[in-house]
């Protein structure tokens, strides 16, 4: 009997260690965030007060934190927009998990590769973009465009009639591409 009891009693006291722990665990992980959140605010209100300085700053810290190292990065580009950001937006596309966030980052990367002469690596990021992605349809116009700049005007015609084929009810796309095939075919 005593032995069920000193069993019983071991359970329960492991239970409650184990509540304890995933309690601290949970409390350490909020405080975390709150912090990493705070500091999202700081930098914000950097950018808007013009102190690069101070906002470079809270980049490096943010870029510590697992959650928010992608938005730190995303800010990071920002600042740095007339810049070479190849280096940073592979990071970005490296660290981030969620599919459709991405595949957003993987046209800006795809457009940045392009703005600085690497036209095949750019087309070929933009091969990664799937055609259930949202921003599929404006990844394929900036294929266009890349095509096009490289003399494919062929190929660039065709992923511009994709387009207007994809743009199923997005008129905005599909108008666009329009105009585009529109004017390639008058010159």
């Amino acid at each position: 009997m005593k032995e069920k009891i000193f069993f019983v009693a071991n359970l329960v006291g492991i239970f409650i260690l184990v509540a304890a722990l995933i309690t601290a665990w949970n409390y350490y992980t909020e405080r975390k965030r709150s912090q990493d959140s705070q500091k999202e605010f700081e930098l914000r209100k950097a950018i808007e007060a013009g102190n690069k300085q101070r906002a470079t700053s809270i980049i490096e810290e943010l870029k510590k934190s697992k959650t928010y190292k992608p938005l730190a990065i995303s800010y990071e580009v920002y600042l740095k927009e007339d810049q070479d950001n190849r280096k940073l937006l592979k990071e970005l596309v490296d660290s981030l998990k969620d599919k459709d966030l991405k595949a957003i980052y993987v046209e800006r990367y795809a457009y940045e590769l392009y703005r600085f002469g690497e036209k095949d690596e750019a087309i070929k990021q933009l091969e990664k973009v799937r055609e259930e992605s949202p921003n599929y349809l404006s990844a394929l116009l900036l294929k266009a465009q890349i095509l096009n700049s490289m003399g494919k005007t062929d190929q660039a015609m065709q992923v511009l009639n994709q387009v207007a084929k994809s743009s199923k009810g997005d008129s905005y796309y599909k108008n666009l591409s329009e105009a585009l095939i529109l004017v390639r075919s008058q010159r």
